[in-house]
């Protein structure tokens, strides 16, 4: 019996320390912008591409995205929503590119 009750206190001592070090989720950016067949022919260094860099940024986000927490390895949620679109049966298409901007 003393075995099962030593099992039962090592998985609940694993179990709070598992939720203690679990990280807090922050917003990388919330930006709107508008993004026409132009801008995308345009873009500067590649076309196709919308840089969020600098001030559009949280200023607030981990200076480091490996320690104390590995952010790099976790998950990422993206909403997008499309406010306004051409007339007609044009697609819309979105992909996302990770660039890591240096600080």
């Amino acid at each position: 019996m003393t075995r099962h009750r030593t099992s039962i206190l090592l998985f609940a001592l694993l179990m709070s320390s598992a939720s203690i070090a679990r990280a807090e989720q922050f917003e990388l950016f919330d930006i709107t912008f508008t993004f026409t067949k132009d801008d995308a022919d345009n873009s500067k260094p590649s076309q196709s591409h919308y840089y969020v860099k600098g001030a559009m940024l949280n200023a607030e986000r981990p200076k480091d995205w490996t320690v104390p927490v590995d952010y790099r390895n976790g998950t990422v949620h993206v909403r997008l929503e499309v406010l306004e679109k051409p007339k007609g049966g044009e697609p819309t298409t979105w992909s996302v590119c990770d660039i890591p901007n240096k600080r």
